[in-house]
């Protein structure tokens, strides 16, 4: 069991946010006790590499796209509508109940959208593998 799924909610809620640009394969989407404007309740995210924490960022967030707008992806082909698949796997924490959700491809948090909407995209990285791109 690695250290974050070991972590109560409240301790999670409470992590400072830092990200300074890292791959992540993993997130584990930690709600907030408090509502975004929208009325749908705040999130913050933990990213991470494996087992490790490699950021924290949200606590204002009431959405997150995966795989980019619409799961286009970082580059989609927008003639045939087609991006590469990804496998996303969910499961809950044992401690704190929050969700996690991890691949074997990694993950870049390109920017902000909207100043309350996170982006997280695929890039062609897998992970235990070499930083070489797959064709």
């Amino acid at each position: 069991m690695n250290k974050v799924g070991l972590m109560k909610k409240n301790e999670l809620q409470n992590m400072s946010n830092f990200y300074n640009g890292e791959k992540f394969n993993g997130i584990v989407i930690v709600p907030m006790d408090y509502e975004h404007e929208s009325g749908y309740q705040c999130m913050k995210y933990i990213l991470l590499d494996r087992e490790e924490i490699v950021g924290v960022v949200g606590g204002s967030s009431d959405v997150m796209h995966i795989n980019g707008i619409g799961g286009l992806g970082k580059e989609p082909d927008y003639k045939t509508r087609m991006v590469k698949a990804h496998d996303l796997r969910i499961d809950c924490l044992p401690e704190s109940q929050c969700l996690r959700l991890f691949s074997d491809d990694y993950m870049d948090l390109p920017f902000n959208f909207c100043g309350s909407d996170f982006i997280f995209e695929f890039v062609d990285y897998k992970v235990g593998g070499s930083n070489e791109k797959e064709n």
